[in-house]
C-alpha cells in the first residue's frame, strides 16, 4: 500500500508526496497526529473566505494494492476528520448478473479517536468494518 499527503493549498510535502510506502498502522497514525493539520485547516478557511477556490481540505490518503483509498481530512479545530472511504459494492445487472462497482462513502464529523481503527481495519483490507463502525457519520 502506498500513501499521500496533500495540503489545502493542493501541493504535497516533501517526503510526503503521492507514492509514499506504508509501513505500518504506527506510521500512519504518527503522521496524523505529528502534521501540522491546524495550519492547513487554517489556510483552507483563509481560502474559502476569500471565495478562492484554489484550496482544498488538506488531508492523508492511503490506497490499497487494489485501489481502494481511505482519505482522512482533519479538522483539528474541532477535533474531528472528514473520511472517505473509496471501495467496491456487489450490485446485479439486469437483476441477476452478479457484478461490483465503485462507490465512494463519505463520513463527516468522524470522532479523531476513531481514526485509528479505521486506519488498521483499511489495512487489514476490512472495509465492512469502517462502514459498519462510521454508519452513524454518513453524509
Amino acid at each position: 500500500m502506498n500513501y499521500w499527503i496533500q495540503n489545502s493549498d493542493f501541493s504535497n510535502p516533501t517526503g510526503l508526496g503521492e507514492s509514499e510506502l506504508v509501513e505500518s498502522a504506527g506510521q500512519l497514525l504518527g503522521i496524523l497526529a505529528e502534521y501540522d493539520w491546524a495550519k492547513e485547516n487554517a489556510y483552507e478557511e483563509k481560502c474559502l473566505a476569500k471565495n478562492n477556490d484554489d484550496c482544498c481540505p488538506a488531508g492523508i490518503g492511503i490506497v490499497s494494492d487494489e485501489g481502494h483509498i481511505l482519505h482522512i481530512c482533519p479538522k483539528m479545530t474541532k477535533g474531528t476528520a472528514v473520511v472517505h472511504l473509496h471501495h467496491e459494492v456487489s450490485t446485479k445487472i439486469l437483476g441477476f448478473i452478479k457484478s461490483t462497482k465503485d462507490q465512494v462513502t463519505t463520513f463527516e464529523n468522524v470522532p479523531q479517536s476513531k481514526l485509528e481503527s479505521a486506519i488498521k481495519n483499511f489495512l487489514a483490507n476490512e472495509y465492512a468494518a469502517i462502514l459498519d463502525a462510521f454508519k452513524a457519520y454518513a453524509s
